[in-house]
């Protein structure tokens, strides 16, 4: 009995011992240095050559990146652009209407007669009549002796209708080619068409010589339609000079 008790004893003393051992290292004494330094340390050091996907070697964890938030990059709004103003014009810079259309008026091709220098418009100053001589042209040949060289003859439609002309030209009293003696001398002039209202003017070469330049020498003329028949003379006109007084400012002309 006695020994019994006394193991009991010794269990509760051993158990008492036992404990106060487990809580004398759960709290060190203050003469033991700092709590930090009783802590084992765990150094994990990450290398950029360690190949990718190995673990750490040693004492040293794996620890998880850390991987930043993205942050997107800020969006910029464009601001609306600003619609462009219509301009407004001024009263006296507003667009001209557009014109109305007119109708087509064919613009009719000048004549033959209009592009031909020979023929011209009647005017209000030429004389109501078909025949006239603008101009001649006289020389003096010798003493006593000249020619006729050029005659400037003047046609004038003052009818109704075109017609054909032929003049016959009369000179009193001349000499033609070889003959010696004076003697009359008639000329013939077909002229083309005239249209009413429209005049030809033309000169002709006619070359007649004559004696007596002191004799008052005259032209007559006559005209005639060239497709009528029987033919007839409608007009007449007469023309009288002196060669002296057309000689008076010449010199004498041998040619």
């Amino acid at each position: 009995m006695a020994s019994s008790l006394s193991n009991v004893k010794k269990a509760l003393f051993l158990t008492f011992l036992l404990s106060f051992v487990v809580l004398s290292g759960c709290f060190p004494s203050k003469d033991s240095g700092s709590d930090t330094d009783a802590i084992p340390k765990v150094v994990v050091t990450v290398s950029d050559d360690a190949p990718s996907g190995q673990a750490p070697s040693g004492d040293q964890v794996p620890v998880a990146p850390v991987v930043e938030p993205s942050v997107p990059a800020p969006v910029q709004v464009q601001a609306p652009s600003a619609p462009i103003p219509t301009p407004v014009l001024e009263p006296a810079q507003q667009a001209d209407p557009e014109p109305e259309l007119q109708p087509y008026q064919p613009v009719a091709a000048p004549s033959a007669q209009q592009a031909d220098p020979r023929f011209q418009p009647i005017t209000s100053s030429d004389p109501q009549s078909f025949l006239g001589i603008s101009e001649i042209d006289v020389r003096r040949t010798s003493r006593d002796k000249g020619e006729l060289k050029k005659m400037t003859l003047i046609v004038r439609n003052v009818g109704d209708y075109a017609f054909s002309p032929i003049v016959y030209m009369t000179f009193k009293h001349g000499v033609l080619g070889g003959r010696t003696e004076p003697t009359i001398i008639e000329q013939r002039f077909d002229l083309p068409k005239i249209e009413p209202g429209m005049k030809f003017v033309e000169t002709y070469p006619v070359a007649i010589s004559f004696h007596d330049i002191d004799d008052e020498k005259t032209i007559s003329l006559r005209i005639q339609e060239k497709y009528v028949s029987p033919p007839y003379d409608f007009d007449k006109f007469t023309m009288t000079f002196v060669p002296r007084d057309e000689f008076k400012t010449q010199d004498i002309s041998w040619t």
